[in-house]
């Protein structure tokens, strides 16, 4: 939904029935405050990684800690400022997976470790 975020309006934000809204404010493209069906509010930022424009993938940040209104939009804009530059600040959840580990040579009690390779 698109809402002119206000101080007053994050303070008495209705709280979806079930799962989550995202209010996108009218003023700052791609900044947002999602609020959950428990009243949990986060603000959040969309923007395009890889190079944007239309082909670019769509992201959504979370901007974290508990900050005001304005705090956060000066947050968003720096987002913002370094995505333009091509700078990342976060990491896709895949990039932080550990690769699998390597299946461990179990030996058995009659083999000696000189035999197991």
């Amino acid at each position: 939904m698109r809402q002119k975020l206000t101080p007053a309006f994050v303070m008495n934000v209705p709280k979806p029935e079930m799962g989550r809204v995202v209010y996108w404010d009218t003023t700052q493209p791609g900044f947002g405050l999602r609020v959950t069906s428990t009243g949990h509010k986060s603000y959040i930022v969309q923007y395009r990684a890889g190079g944007g424009g239309r082909m670019g993938t769509d992201r959504k940040a979370t901007i974290a800690g508990t900050l005001s209104l304005a705090d956060a939009r000066k947050e968003a804009k720096k987002v913002a400022g370094d995505v333009a530059k091509g700078v990342t600040r976060w990491r896709s959840v895949a990039s932080n997976r550990k690769p699998p580990a390597a299946p461990s040579r179990r030996c058995s009690k009659n083999t000696s470790l000189a035999n197991a390779a």
